[in-house]
This record gives structure tokens, sequence and C-alpha cells, in this order.
């Protein structure tokens, strides 16, 4: 919370403020950890009520200048607030301000006492000096050279995002993608979003295509520019990922892009060979259809079949009689499984894969606890999943075995970061089954 002497200005549904001094609470994680995490700050002004101002404000510091555009909201256990859904910060003016904002701990390794000595060489210009001249720094009494440069290093890296988050705001672009940028791009991210505002919309940073689109035009990018054109085929390809498409047909694909952003579908074309030539798509044959993937899902589903296909391959079973052991649970349960139901039961046996398919009343049921049966005999361990948590729970019913979602099964999780999905289970640590 910071509790500090402010000057607040309202302008319809706009805040500025300057905080001198205090702290800042993150609600949640640490924004620079968790992209889109809010800042929560608490303001005392010199005239007014408190403000509290909540947004993607990473690393916000006292003494700095922040410029708010939002709204006012009332939270269920936090009243009236501010949210910011654009901010512009300023550095610090003024030494009071300079101080404020170093003694705070900004910038990793200062603290009070070094803002101080930081302050009483350099005054005003501490900042410029802290960026732009680190050898100087190493002049202060107890610094050097080592550290001098580590402190310009963190300063000039947060300077960066501050730029990156000014230039955002200036478009209205939302303030949480400046983190997603800049773990990609680190210092480089401004001058790679100018370069190619498209960069926006890709899965990395995970922005909307109109975003990126309002943001190039507005920087002058043509209509029909590679890049645009390219986003769009990407985009359009991401979309039809929603509706089970995990490829589409080139021509289909042309022509959708080229009438969703008014261009030539000959340009489309163009375009998709270049992507394809920096790899970012795979052009292949698929049932004599010429079809377009996305590398990463091309990838999976390549590696899918050349796993499916070695398990398919694979005989087991070992020694054991099972004709044999078949009749015996079938004595044991006083039933008589069907010349199908009978080789569905012997195939999983002695294979790592089956597919057993059927409508309603064919029997599959039957088989299936058939099977688990013959692999109890067999002592054989095994776990049931399914996709959904209802196909999951009906398994139950039937068999009376627990069954799991196959997400849950597999420990689908978030990485650190919070930004890609992994799963617990894997080569390294298998599943506990047969």
């Amino acid at each position: 919370v910071i509790l500090a002497l402010v000057e607040v200005a309202r302008a319809g549904c706009s805040l500025a403020f300057r905080a001198a001094v205090g702290r800042v609470r993150h609600r949640g994680k640490e924004p620079a950890a968790v992209p889109g995490a809010d800042t929560v700050v608490s303001l005392t002004p010199l005239r007014g009520e408190t403000v509290t101002v909540v947004g993607c404000l990473p690393f916000a510091s006292p003494g700095e200048g922040l410029t708010a555009a939002g709204k006012w909201e009332k939270h269920p256990s936090h009243g009236t607030q501010f949210k910011a859904v654009t901010a512009r910060r300023h550095l610090p003016v003024g030494e009071k301000q300079i101080y404020a904002y170093l003694a705070s701990g900004a910038v990793k390794g200062i603290g009070a006492a070094t803002a101080t000595l930081l302050l009483d060489k350099f005054g005003a210009q501490t900042l410029s000096v802290l960026s732009d001249e680190p050898e100087r720094v190493a002049e202060v009494r107890g610094i050097t050279l080592r550290k001098a440069r580590q402190y310009s290093e963190t300063f000039r890296k947060q300077a960066a995002l501050r730029s990156l988050m000014e230039f955002l705001a200036v478009h209205g672009i939302p303030p949480e993608y400046a983190m997603r940028l800049y773990k990609v791009y680190a210092e480089a991210a401004l001058e790679t979003l100018k370069n190619n505002p498209y960069v926006l919309s890709s899965e990395q940073i995970g922005g909307r295509f109109d975003e990126a689109d309002a943001l190039a035009l507005s920087l002058g990018f043509e209509d029909d520019s590679p890049e645009r054109i390219s986003a769009a085929l990407i985009y359009e390809m991401r979309y039809n990922l929603q509706n089970g498409h995990s490829f589409l047909p080139r021509e289909k694909l042309t022509a959708a892009t080229a009438s969703l952003i008014g261009v030539e579908q000959e340009s489309a074309d163009e375009c998709l060979d270049m992507l394809a030539d920096a790899e970012d798509v795979v052009l292949c044959t698929v049932a004599g259809v010429n079809a377009v993937y996305l590398r990463g899902l091309y990838e999976a589903e390549e590696g899918s079949a050349e796993r499916l296909k070695a398990m398919a391959a694979v005989r087991s079973g070992g020694d054991t009689d099972i004709a044999a052991l078949l009749e015996r649970l079938e004595q044991r349960q006083g039933i008589r499984y069907a010349p199908l139901q009978r080789r569905a039961i012997e195939l999983a046996a002695g294979r790592q894969l089956l597919v057993l398919t059927g409508g309603p009343g064919t029997g599959k049921t039957t088989v299936i606890k058939g099977i688990l049966t013959l692999y109890d005999s067999m002592k054989i361990e095994t776990i049931l999943c399914a996709p959904t948590g209802r196909a999951a729970k009906r398994m139950t019913e039937l068999t009376g075995e627990e069954a799991y979602t196959i997400h849950r099964l597999l420990g689908a999780g978030w990485d650190r970061e919070g930004d890609r999905a992994v799963f617990r289970k894997n080569e390294d640590d298998p599943l506990r089954c047969g």
C-alpha cells in the first residue's frame, strides 16, 4: 500500500498521479512473473480522498509519474477503485522523487543509503548518469565498477519496459502485452514491435489480430503488406482450430484470408509460400487435398501417428494361453462371449493398441469388462480414462472401476511462467500401470 503525498487530477475516465513515498502491494502474483496480474496501488493525495488504482503496472515504484485511463469500479470487498485499462509511466522528476524511487529498491541493489550517495553526487542528473554513464557511478564511494554496471543494466531494462508500455498506451493497447513482449524479445521488444506490429497477434504474445492490425495501419503499414497478409493467414488457421480443423485446404485458406482483409487471393498465395519457406507452416497433400498446417500442429500430428504405429506393431501377452484363460473366465462369470467380442478380448491381451467401435447395444461395455477381468487374471495393472468428465463418470458406472479424465490422469497444468501447458506424467515419470 502506498501512503503518499500525491497530486490527483480527474477528468472524465482518466486519472493522473505521482507517488512521492511508500510501498507497492500486488494483488496475487508479481506481475513481472504472471502477465496480466494486477498491481493494487493505494494513494493518499494532497487533496481529496485516498485513491485505489488497479491494473497491470509491473514494477510500479514510488516517485514515478503515472497517467492512467480506464474507469471507476465498485469492488465488493475493497470499495471504489480506478481500473486502469492503459497506463503511461514517467520517470521521477526532481531530486525528491528520484530519491523516493531509488530508495524504494526499484533498482536492484540500490537502497536508501546508496540513493543518498548518488543524489549527493549527481543531483537531478542521477537517472541519466545511471542509464548512460555507469563508469561515473563507480566514482561514488563504495560502488565498484562491476556494481555500477549491474545497476545500469537493471535500470535500462526497466526503462525499456516503461517505454514499451508507454508506446502501447498511446495506441490504446492493454499493458499486459508489454510483459509478454519483453519476456520474448527483452530490450529489443519495442523495436521489434515497430518493425512488425503483427508479432502482437503471435501465439507467444496472445494479442488479437484486430489489435495488431489497427496498430500496424496506424504506423503506416500498407493494406497489402506481406506482414499483414502473413499474420492474417496465421490468424485464419488458428481461428479454424476452434472448429476442429487441424489443417485447411490451401485454396479455401487463401480465399478466406483475402476476403477477410480485402486483398487479392494471389497475394495471399504468395505470402503463404513465404510462410512455408520460413517453416511457419507446412504444405503437404492429404487424401488428394493441398493441405496447410501450422508447423506445431503438423509435428504433433505426425509425432502422434508415429507413436501409434509403433504401438500397433508391438505384440505382447507372453506365453499365456489366452483362449484357455477366456474359457475359465466365461465359466466363472456364467457368460458366453460372441465371436467378435471374444476376438476383441483376445486382441487386447496381445496388443498395445486396440480400437473398439460399434453402435449402442452392440456389446462394447461387455467387452471392456471382459478385457479388465482378463487383465486382472494376468496380473496386469490397469487405469481407465476418457476425454471428458462425463465420459469418465459413465465409464465408472459401467465398469465399477474408477476412471479419470485424460488431463487429470496426466497431471495437466501450466509451467512456472503460466503461459505453456505441461504434463507431470510423461516419458520421465510414466503412469504406474501395465
